[in-house]
This record gives C-alpha cells, sequence and structure tokens, in this order.
C-alpha cells in the first residue's frame, strides 16, 4: 500500500533553498531599512564641545577624528569630521544631517565655519 504522507515527511532540497532565500532575503531587507536615508542631507551648525581621535580598525591601527558638537537647538551629537580638522573646543563647523528610516540621524562635519 502506497504512504500518501511520505512526500510531505522527506525534506525536499527546493523547500529547503527556499527557505534559506527567505531568510536571507529578510536579513538584507532589514538591513537596507536601518541604513537607508529617509531624506535628502540638511546643513546644520554646531560649536565643539570636544573632539578626539577614535580607533576605527583594530587590525590596521587605523583612527578617525570624531567630535562631540552642540547644535544651535541645543542638542548634543557625535560626529565624524570628513573634513575641517583638526578640531578644538569651541570651534563653530558645519554638519551634514543624514536621516535614516529606523535609527537616529548621521552626522558628519564638513567644515569650520570662517569669521570667529
Amino acid at each position: 500500500m502506497k504512504d500518501n504522507f511520505a512526500a510531505l515527511e522527506d525534506r525536499s532540497k527546493v523547500g529547503t533553498i527556499i527557505g534559506i532565500l527567505s531568510i536571507a532575503g529578510i536579513i538584507a531587507v532589514m538591513y537596507a531599512m536601518f541604513w537607508w536615508p529617509a531624506k535628502v542631507p540638511r546643513s546644520v551648525a554646531g560649536t565643539v564641545q570636544s573632539a578626539g581621535v577614535v580607533s576605527v580598525a583594530r587590525v590596521s591601527g587605523a583612527t578617525r577624528e570624531a567630535a562631540s558638537i552642540r547644535l544651535e537647538d541645543g542638542t548634543v551629537v557625535t560626529a565624524q569630521v570628513a573634513s575641517g580638522g583638526p578640531l578644538a573646543p569651541g570651534d563653530r563647523v558645519r554638519l551634514l544631517e543624514q536621516p535614516r528610516l529606523l535609527v537616529g540621524p548621521a552626522y558628519q562635519v564638513v567644515s569650520k565655519v570662517s569669521g570667529q
């Protein structure tokens, strides 16, 4: 007599592959939503509270400057310094604020503001 449920009990390779691809797709979508920009970056100004070098690679010893900056609205943020460094406390800087979908905005120092 033929067992009608034998095919259901055996794992199919196609079902396993579809399951793995589905999980990988969900992970890729979540990763993209986490880093995907929500809007166009906007320019904001602020005053450097503190600045220093941070390690960005343990193996090669690479470093990058980061700064704690008080924005004009009073918010204190941490920003990576792309240009305009090295910075000192009290420097006025121009930043780019990049809103993101699932997490808070990212900030990057793009220049010092002249005329202090």
